[in-house]
C-alpha cells in the first residue's frame, strides 16, 4: 500500500477511536477518573477488566462526548454511534489478535489520551487573559498532537488486524 493511502487510512483508523474536540472539553476531574478506572499509575491492575471498562463502560462514550443523560434518554445520536462503533473495533481486533497485548495497548492508549486531557487543561490553567486569546490556537494544537500520538500505535494495531 502506498505511504499515502497508508496515512490516509491511519487517519480514519484515529478518527473512529476518538474525537479530538470531545476530549479537550473533558474536565481535568473527569479525565482523572478515567485514568484511575483504566488502571492509573497500579502495576498489578487486570489489563482484562480495564479493556471492559472501555468496551462495555462509559470510557469511549466520554472520547466521543456522550453523555450519561443523552444515553438515560435512550437518545441515539451520531456521538453515541461513533462510541458504538469504536466499541465494536476494539472488540474485534481484540479477538483477531493476541488478547492480553492488544487489550493492554487499547487500555495504555485511552490512558495516555486522559493524561494529555489533564496536562492540556493545566496548560489552559495557566494561561491569562493576554495569552488565553493570542495563543488558543497554539494550545489546542499541542493537545491535538499529544492525542495523535497516544493513539498512533493503537491505531496501526487495528490497521493490521482489519486489513
Amino acid at each position: 500500500m502506498p505511504s499515502n493511502e497508508l496515512l490516509l487510512r491511519e487517519k480514519d483508523i484515529l478518527d473512529k477511536l476518538y474525537d479530538a474536540e470531545s476530549m479537550m472539553e473533558i474536565e481535568k476531574s473527569v479525565a482523572q477518573g478515567y485514568i484511575t478506572l483504566l488502571g492509573g499509575n497500579c502495576a498489578d491492575a487486570d489489563p482484562a477488566l480495564s479493556f471492559l471498562a472501555l468496551t462495555q463502560g462509559n470510557v469511549i462514550d466520554a472520547c466521543f462526548g456522550v453523555s450519561s443523560a443523552s444515553i438515560s434518554r435512550g437518545e441515539v445520536t451520531p456521538n453515541m454511534q461513533s462510541a458504538r462503533t469504536a466499541k465494536a473495533l476494539l472488540d474485534e481486533c481484540a479477538l483477531n489478535s493476541t488478547r492480553e497485548q492488544f487489550q493492554q495497548l487499547a487500555v495504555t492508549s485511552y490512558k495516555n489520551a486522559f493524561e494529555e486531557v489533564v496536562a492540556h487543561n493545566q496548560r489552559r490553567s495557566k494561561l491569562n487573559c493576554i495569552t488565553r486569546c493570542c495563543r488558543p490556537k497554539k494550545v489546542r494544537k499541542k493537545a491535538e498532537q499529544q492525542l495523535k500520538a497516544a493513539f498512533l500505535e493503537l491505531a496501526k494495531a487495528v490497521g493490521e488486524c482489519s486489513s
